[in-house]
């Protein structure tokens, strides 16, 4: 394989399997066009399917592993087809304006009235469509589920294989990104010629594109952002104690210094002069307020991250906090901004950027101080 930065990084392998026979496809993109960089057709052994899907993921794995091995691909990460006549789609409509989290409660709701088995045993994905022009007050989702049996088969075929299905989408909506007119168009060499018409799911498979997975990639990225808030929680609790035992450690020097000075006072029977006094036990009380701020400010922020969201970084400036992090929604990141302008120690807090990417929204908030630490 030739790794994240060789030629086949971030493509992935189509590949429909429907009797008769294996279909593999690789793309690449050259010129605005999407040209066949390698291919397969496998026959499928006599019981190896059962109703347009796998029966046997031994002899099919075995199968697919022969169509890699005579494309000659390194690429090992695959987007899969599943059969129309496997899958439930559906198109809901739902105001606009809703969190995604509220979208994803309504789907699931809805999803029980179509669905005909246990949400618990479903595979289920769904995207908000671009509204039509002129309609404000409402969106349209598109929703394709399956039983979660079909993925356990298609793991274990894969396994067999010596590959990774990241993506399991619906044999139609691949033919359609495939054929669509306003897709790129699609380079067939003269040797590919008679057998295009078969390689097209495939093919529609391989480009990059927004499409409904069925494979559990919500759950795995929400799982992802639990582990790393906890990492973050557990980061938050050490700097803490590293910037409590620094005030700490300075609180207690200045009292060994007023200490050591005061039994030099005692030890000359001379006398300070007031102002100077006053001044060592103000200077003394601002120790012992800062001695505690830094943990009280981080408890306050540890406080007000909300579900689905955690901190890359955090840096404390004179009068503001910095904060970098990622977030499942937009929603969220407005939820900590929130949160933190209500704090007692914090006057505002500020969006400084916001950029959608493959886990979610990177964020990056300032948070002004009312009292200096």
């Amino acid at each position: 394989m030739l790794g994240r930065f060789g030629m086949d990084a971030g493509s992935l392998l189509g590949i429909e399997i429907a009797p008769p026979s294996i279909r593999l496809v690789q793309l690449h993109r050259r010129k605005g066009a999407w040209h066949v960089r390698a291919w397969a057709l496998e026959p499928l052994p006599a019981g190896a399917m059962l109703d347009g899907w796998i029966a046997d993921p031994e002899v099919v794995g075995q199968a697919l592993k022969r169509a890699l091995q005579r494309s000659g691909s390194r690429c090992r990460q695959a987007a899969v087809a599943l059969p129309a006549a496997r899958a439930i789609s559906k198109l809901m409509t739902l105001p606009t304006g809703l969190s995604d989290a509220e979208v994803a409660a309504q789907v699931r709701d809805a999803a029980e009235q179509f669905i005909p088995f246990d949400l618990e045993d479903t595979a289920l994905d769904y995207r908000v469509l671009e509204p039509p022009a002129g309609d404000a007050v409402s969106v349209q989702v598109a929703v394709a589920a399956c039983h979660r049996g079909l993925l356990d088969v298609l793991e274990g075929t894969f396994e067999v294989a010596g590959l990774s299905a990241r993506v399991l989408e619906v044999d139609s909506h691949a033919l359609q990104r495939a054929t669509t007119d306003d897709a790129a168009a699609l380079q067939i060499d003269a040797d590919l010629s008679h057998e295009a018409s078969s390689l097209t799911v495939a093919c529609g498979l391989a480009m990059r594109g927004v499409r409904l997975n069925l494979l559990p990639w919500r759950e795995r990225r929400h799982q992802l952002c639990i582990r790393r808030f906890q990492a973050g929680c557990a980061g938050v609790v050490l700097l803490a104690a590293v910037a409590t035992g620094v005030v700490d450690y300075h609180f207690r020097g200045v009292l060994q210094e007023q200490a050591l000075s005061q039994a030099a006072l005692k030890q000359g029977g001379g006398q300070r002069e007031p102002e100077a006094l006053l001044h060592e036990l103000r200077q003394l009380e601002g120790l012992q307020a800062g001695r505690y701020f830094a943990v009280d400010l981080l408890e306050q922020v540890e406080r007000a991250m909300p579900d689905g969201l955690y901190l890359t970084a955090l840096s404390q400036e004179p009068t503001a906090l910095r904060l970098a992090g990622m977030a499942q929604s937009a929603s969220a990141v407005a939820q900590l901004a929130g949160s933190l302008s209500s704090s007692p120690l914090i006057s505002s807090a500020e969006l400084q950027q916001l950029s959608a990417v493959e886990e979610g929204h990177a964020f990056e908030l300032v948070a002004a101080l009312k009292v200096a630490p």
